[in-house]
């Protein structure tokens, strides 16, 4: 199947602004060369916010022809500002490659991509903007270009890697210092303030085991004494060395790994009820390892959803939204293995 074009495939229905009226463009072609990378100079697309008081502000950029962020920030959380990578080529078992971009209402980013391991095949994200958090839903379709009674799906899809990048946060990274979040000095400060709930219930990333990592050299500044870079899984996967070498002895209850505020009246936290893995990594980063659910369901008719959080520092009523927004995710646990 012939590769698209991003000049002729990106589908972005963008808001632009010109003069002082909107226009919605149902196709602009949009081309890596012309237009800058940096996240204040390139963006393609604004979700449409009905009340910025209430609902936080989305906005997409191109960071390379064939890679999205999706931009956010919170009215009520100060010094709190989202960059998620969509998508990194690492980390992830597929690779999306960006073919469009959409405001198909209020609050809401659509992006498209083809993906490099299934011709054929359209990923689908959807991250809708609601009081206090961004939702992220995911699914498949099949390219309109492909005859669907020719189409031959594949048994299984993996997933692709989702950055939520927080290092332009001001409250939150590291010495609060968005030019040199991961000095020395500044990093393990972020460390200190990332947090999962484990058995005893809110814990700190830099009270818990940290293995070193390979991904940098042993006697590297980011392995002492630990890894900067940590994975952690839950009470109901089996530790063993299937995992990372940087995976911590200390497991969550839930998978959500989030951050409290430098001034500490704050927190925002990520989670994902499917998901295989957390880890936090640098650069000043979250991450999960989602996966496509029901897995007995048919191909096309699998989801799967993550989302982030932004609130005052009140782990209590995080719990109660988190498990308001995912139903059974506290169950997860009673099917704890040692």
């Amino acid at each position: 199947m012939k590769p698209r074009s991003l000049e002729n495939s990106i589908q972005t229905n963008v808001l632009c602004i010109i003069a002082l009226a909107l226009f919605i463009l149902p196709v602009l072609p949009c081309y890596a060369a012309a237009l800058p990378t940096m996240h204040d100079k390139g963006v393609i697309a604004v979700s449409i916010n009905p009340d910025p008081d209430v609902y936080p502000s989305l906005n997409a950029w191109l960071h390379s022809r064939k890679v999205a962020f999706i931009t956010g920030t919170f009215p009520e959380v100060p010094g709190l500002i989202f960059d998620v990578c969509a998508y990194e080529a690492g980390g992830g078992s597929i690779i999306p490659d960006l073919i469009g971009v959409s405001v198909p209402g209020d609050n809401t980013i659509v992006t498209r991509h083809s993906i490099r391991e299934n011709p054929g095949l359209i990923h689908v994200t959807t991250f809708t903007a609601e009081p206090g958090a961004v939702d992220v839903v995911a699914h498949l379709e099949l390219d309109p270009e492909i005859d669907p009674d020719k189409a031959v799906l594949p048994k299984e899809v993996g997933y692709p890697n989702m950055c939520w990048a927080l290092q332009r946060s001001t409250n939150f990274v590291g010495g609060g210092d968005p030019i040199n979040p991961e000095t020395v000095e500044n990093y393990p400060d972020w460390i200190s303030r990332c947090f999962l709930f484990t058995d005893k219930k809110v814990s700190f990333l830099d009270k818990l085991d940290r293995p070193k990592t390979n991904e940098v050299p042993e006697d590297d500044f980011r392995n002492m004494p630990g890894g900067w870079s940590m994975h952690y899984i839950g009470v109901w996967q089996k530790p063993g060395p299937q995992w990372w070498p940087n995976t911590s002895a200390d497991r969550y209850n839930l998978p959500l790994v989030g951050a409290v505020s430098r001034d500490g009246k704050y927190l925002t936290a990520l989670v994902c009820k499917s998901s295989t893995y957390v880890a936090q990594a640098w650069h000043t980063c979250l991450h999960h390892g989602q996966q496509w659910e029901p897995a007995d369901a048919p191909l096309l008719e699998r989801t799967w959803r993550m989302k982030l959080y932004a609130m005052e520092n009140n782990p209590d009523a995080l719990l109660v939204r988190v498990k308001k927004d995912f139903p059974g995710i506290e169950k997860l646990q009673e099917k704890r293995v040692e």
